[in-house]
């Protein structure tokens, strides 16, 4: 039976990036139609790819991908200071990776700055990938 993770991950991740960031992200599953919503994060059903399977006890492990993806544009706080996009996707870094890496032991690549069609939005994706076996989250 394939690993059912997801959800519990999504929710928990939700929560700790929307009480600990200062930029009122949204986090969501899928991205929105409304392109008014910012800063974004989007973290997307993960893909569970079967990665070996021992015939002596039926044991599967499998690999786990998350493709977390950053959407911020320049926001103004308070009377004259303005906030550049790229400070606050760095803070979403920040939050994403404690929440995949340190919490959960998925290894994090390199963030890549990804172009958008409107040039006033960053866009960035984080790829996290792990391994499954028992319910158990390892790196490798």
């Amino acid at each position: 039976m394939r690993p059912d993770i997801y959800e519990s991950i999504f929710q928990y991740a939700k929560k700790y990036i929307k009480e600990n960031s200062i930029y009122s992200p949204e986090v969501f599953k899928n991205i929105p139609t409304e392109s008014n919503i910012f800063p974004l994060v989007i973290i997307p059903e993960c893909k569970i790819i079967l990665d070996e399977e021992t015939l002596k006890y039926g044991e599967r492990k499998y690999e786990i991908i998350f493709e977390i993806e950053f959407y911020a544009i320049d926001k103004s706080m308070g009377a004259n200071k303005k906030i550049s996009r790229e400070t606050i996707v760095h803070e979403l870094e920040k939050l994403v990776y404690q929440v995949f890496e340190e919490h959960y032991g998925l290894l994090g690549k390199e963030p890549k700055m990804r172009p958008n069609a409107d040039t006033n939005i960053a866009r960035e994706t984080i790829r996290f990938t792990g391994k499954i076996k028992n319910n158990i989250i390892y790196r490798r």
